[in-house]
């Protein structure tokens, strides 16, 4: 919807004390500038309070997404910046500021790129986002198959080499060092700070 019609639209469903409020308000105003934005800053003036806007826009500036997935940093990131208009006047200014809040695996891929256009910054941000995901995965399913593998075996030679005569101590105490590498794999999995995501 195209902007004067977004105004068109709000003004009509302004009822009662809302509506002589408006009038007033575009009684001394030239024609030619009372359009959407003046709407919004007015609106916001009169019924949002200062503190409310300026608690809103420092939250804004202050905006990163952490852990929190591409989309829901993007409603936050839309739902914020309506209150800090003059910081994003341009699509290429939401860009910059959208890509600055990114966590560091997304900046390292996406800044070289220089977007300009929201809706592409933020595809591209899901689709690293979903590779990265994949690459987690494929990390996890080799912490928890190989490495255990790898160091019971190297166990079995040393205890072999230590204690020749004892091949049945020996591979009971394999099996007992794999389900414990396994179980240890399995809980730093679950241990990793929630920073790394």
């Amino acid at each position: 919807m195209h902007a004067q019609e977004s105004l068109v639209c709000v003004v009509s469903l302004l009822q009662e004390e809302t509506y002589i409020w408006w009038e007033s308000v575009i009684q001394s105003i030239p024609e030619e500038q009372v359009n959407w934005e003046f709407f919004q800053r007015e609106f916001q003036k009169k019924y949002l309070g200062e503190t409310y806007m300026e608690d809103r826009k420092h939250e804004f500036l202050m905006l990163k997404q952490r852990d929190m997935s591409v989309v829901d940093y993007k409603w936050e990131f839309l739902r914020l910046s309506r209150y800090a208009t003059e910081f994003v006047p341009t699509e290429a200014d939401r860009c910059k500021r959208l890509l600055r809040g990114l966590r560091d695996e997304f900046q390292l891929q996406l800044m070289p790129l220089r977007i300009t256009e929201f809706a592409d910054l933020v595809e591209r941000a899901k689709m690293i986002e979903q590779v990265l995901g994949k690459s987690k995965k494929s990390e996890t399913v080799c912490s928890a198959g190989k490495r255990p593998g790898t160091a019971s075996s190297s166990l079995q030679f040393k205890r072999s080499r230590e204690s020749r005569g004892s091949e049945i101590f020996s591979s009971r105490s394999e099996k007992g060092d794999k389900s414990k590498e396994t179980n240890y794999s399995i809980y730093w999995q679950y241990q990793k700070p929630s920073s790394e995501h």
